[in-house]
């Protein structure tokens, strides 16, 4: 079953976009080509590893799915993907996309090198004094390596001063848009120093994925905002064993023994990462929660759309409203794989804390059953569609660039994803609409 399930995804996810190759023509950065490139990679992988190794499963997964049914829940999984991966198809060729866009103007577009250069200073400053806040109200930095696996502990509370940090991506975006007036040997290595100190900070907040969406964003405004990228240079492919590596270290790094220990005795560190090995795919992959919430809910116990009513909570400190509840659905899933049934609106407090993201598919579900994955699929499609017009009508400004990427690596039909790229898109917004109001038809290219 699972080898038919693998077949059935690669068909649905690489065949079949092949066959409608047109909606974006050939651009390699197309919504199509990142959109179905994921699906691949967070599916495909993880269903193989698993075919060979049922133990990869999390045994959240296991204790309420009995090993006689995997089979049968992971076809169904299957099915209801590819109604989805249906949906965003059509999402992708709608017409209403062209509908949304044609009213936005495009108001942030006066770019040029001296508008670069101050905006990409204040960036930096920026993101590295509401960083320095960060570490200094944790008690310092050793502190905070001290105790990452409490990291979401140290965070709360500090939502609003994390969100600066994005600051410092949004600096090498800058810089990199630069190289489409001059490029030289000194500012490809400085750019290279740029993104390692900034994947750096990033990492030592204890997570992978807003470093890896870090060095696959570069590449999204390299390739829009200064030269196409025709085809991925095989010198690039040296960066997929590096990303690997960092994959299975962070979460070694991130154990209660702590970075210190792996640090002074880095042999069991390579002896962790041969162990932690098998579990990459696993690590890729949101399938675990996907079965779980095929597993939890069905017509009788769906939400019905109340998970969304948390949303009108988001901008609410929780210093200020105790009983919050959690912006991520995530930390419902976790709550229910441990055993508590709960439902929206839940106090946070009164609940997991953690979370098991659902993404598009598992929100859905868990709201509307299978025709809402259906429904919340096309909407995604028809939004990243809407994303990639709106770059082409900005000719390409950074503006939209930078929306057009957040919109691609972040968005989902989700409370979490949505806060996170409409907080992301409102800072970009303002920061953005400081050094580039207005709107130049013309680029005068210095070489």
């Amino acid at each position: 079953m699972i080898i038919l399930t693998i077949a059935l995804i690669l068909f649905v996810c690489f065949i079949i976009p092949m066959i409608f190759r047109g909606i974006n023509g050939d651009d390699l950065f197309s919504p199509t080509m990142i959109a179905f490139f994921f699906l691949i990679v967070t599916n495909v992988p993880y269903l193989v590893s698993m075919a060979m190794d049922h133990t990869l499963i999390s045994q959240l997964v296991r204790w309420r799915i009995p090993d006689y049914e995997l089979d049968i829940s992971i076809g169904y999984y299957a099915l209801v993907l590819c109604i989805g991966v249906l949906g965003l198809l059509l999402g992708l060729r709608s017409k209403v996309s062209n509908i949304i866009v044609k009213p936005i103007p495009v108001f942030i577009g006066n770019e040029s090198q001296v508008r670069y250069f101050w905006a990409f200073v204040f960036a930096v400053l920026i993101g590295l004094m509401g960083y320095l806040k960060f570490i200094g109200d944790v008690g310092g930095f050793s502190v905070w390596i001290q105790n990452l696996q409490n990291r979401a502990a140290f965070t709360s509370g500090s939502g609003y001063l994390l969100t600066l940090l994005y600051l410092l991506n949004i600096s090498v975006f800058i810089y990199i848009c630069t190289f489409k007036y001059k490029r030289s040997l000194l500012k490809y290595l400085i750019l290279i120093a740029l993104v390692f100190g900034v994947a750096f900070i990033q990492t030592s907040l204890g997570g992978r994925k807003p470093t890896l969406q870090l060095i696959f964003f570069c590449f999204i405004v390299w390739h829009f905002g200064v030269s196409r990228i025709k085809q991925i240079p095989l010198k690039m492919l040296l960066v997929v064993p590096i990303a690997l590596i960092y994959i299975l270290v962070i979460p070694i790094f991130r154990s209660a023994n702590g970075p210190e220990y792996y640090l002074n005795n880095p042999n069991y560190l390579i002896s962790e990462v041969k162990e932690n090995v098998g579990d990459l795919t696993h690590e890729l992959s949101y399938i675990d929660h996907y079965l779980l919430v095929l597993d939890h809910f069905s017509v009788d116990n769906i939400w019905l759309g109340k998970s969304f009513i948390d949303l009108f909570y988001a901008p609410i400190p929780s210093s200020l409203f105790p009983n919050k509840p959690p912006v991520d659905e995530g930390v419902y899933l976790r709550t229910i794989a441990a055993g508590q049934d709960v439902t929206p609106p839940t106090p946070f407090y009164l609940m997991y804390p953690s979370s098991l993201p659902p993404e598009t598919f598992g929100t859905m579900y868990m709201n509307f059953w299978i025709p809402g994955v259906f429904v919340g699929m096309y909407l995604l499609g028809m939004i990243y569609n809407a994303a990639y017009l709106y770059m082409i009508k900005s000719k390409y400004n950074l503006y939209s660039i930078l929306i057009y990427g957040n919109i691609l690596l972040n968005f989902h039909i989700s409370n979490l994803r949505i806060t996170q790229t409409l907080t992301n898109i409102i800072i970009i917004t303002l920061f953005l609409g400081i050094f580039f109001f207005g709107y130049k038809k013309k680029y005068r290219l210095v070489w």
